[in-house]
Formats: structure tokens, C-alpha cells, sequence
């Protein structure tokens, strides 16, 4: 009798180990980072059908804070649904061939806010574009796909703004 409720016991553990595993296997592939969409897909979404998602639109430069921020036409709101400011991905900077990890702000219109300090660049002419990696689900610090956007120049002077830009 004790024998029998210990197999059942085992039986019972093994069953709801077996479907705990069968739910986890179809939960990762129902919720994969990539969820089928190869880099270009992906800009197409989150880009809401912008012709070069990752091009730098608008430069707005926070002296008072030592602050640069770049605006691209990818959805704040889409990318953050689909969770790409932490888990599944993420939207950097490159400035003079280096990635710089910025942080992510919304425009009024919807537009992904790319910033970082002013302490990145050098004084003098620096490029900047815009880069989106899609991490893969078993290596999240090594970016799966990658795409970048054109590079554009950015001048920083040591000179003070002007009183009439305030």
C-alpha cells in the first residue's frame, strides 16, 4: 500500500514536470526575442513604414545639462511594447566607430530619443549614427542581428552657446 501512493506520488511529480517543460518550450517560442521577423521586418514595424528608420532626423543639444539628444523615426511606443529597451534589444549610439549606450526618450511625436552626454564626443567634428540590435534568446549580451543607420557629422566647439539660443 505505502509502495503504491509512492509511485503515485512519482507519477504525479514526473506528469506535472513533463508539462511544466512542455509550457516553458511553447512560452519561449510563442514570446522569442526575434518572433520569427529577420532585422529588415523588424525595422519595418517598429520604423512604422519609415523608408530608413535608423536615419538621425533631428539633433537637440542640452548645453545647460551636457546633454545630446538624436531623434529617429523608429516608434518609442512600439519598441517599448515589444520590449527593445531591455530585454529583447536595444538602440545605441555609435560615435566615432564606438558604441555608446544611451538612454531612450519619447519626441511629442512619437519618435524614438536617442541621448547621451556631451562628454562622449571630441571637440571637432564627430559621426554619429544610429545602430538596433535584436539580441538572440540564449546570449542576451551578444547582439543576434544588427542594423545601423546612416552616419551623419556632428561638430562640437568649447565654445559657450549663445545667450540667444536660450
Amino acid at each position: 500500500m505505502m509502495l503504491r501512493r509512492v509511485i503515485c506520488v512519482w507519477i504525479f511529480v514526473l506528469c506535472a514536470l513533463a508539462i511544466a517543460l512542455i509550457g516553458v518550450d511553447n512560452f519561449l517560442r510563442k514570446h522569442s526575442y526575434r518572433q520569427g521577423h529577420d532585422i529588415s521586418q523588424w525595422l519595418r514595424i517598429l520604423g512604422q513604414n519609415s523608408d530608413d528608420p535608423l536615419r538621425i532626423i533631428k539633433t537637440q543639444r542640452f548645453d545647460k545639462y551636457g546633454l545630446v539628444e538624436f531623434e529617429v523615426p523608429l516608434s518609442y511606443d512600439l519598441m517599448s511594447n515589444y520590449d527593445f529597451f531591455h530585454r529583447k534589444g536595444r538602440a545605441v549610439l555609435i560615435i566615432n566607430d564606438r558604441a555608446v549606450l544611451p538612454y531612450d526618450g519619447r519626441s511629442l511625436n512619437g519618435n524614438l530619443l536617442i541621448g547621451t552626454g556631451l562628454d562622449e564626443f571630441k571637440i571637432g567634428m564627430n559621426k554619429v549614427q544610429a545602430q538596433l540590435s535584436i539580441y538572440s534568446m540564449d546570449m542576451k549580451d551578444k547582439p543576434a542581428i544588427t542594423a545601423y543607420g546612416p552616419a551623419i557629422q556632428f561638430i562640437v566647439t568649447n565654445m559657450p552657446p549663445s545667450p540667444a539660443l536660450h
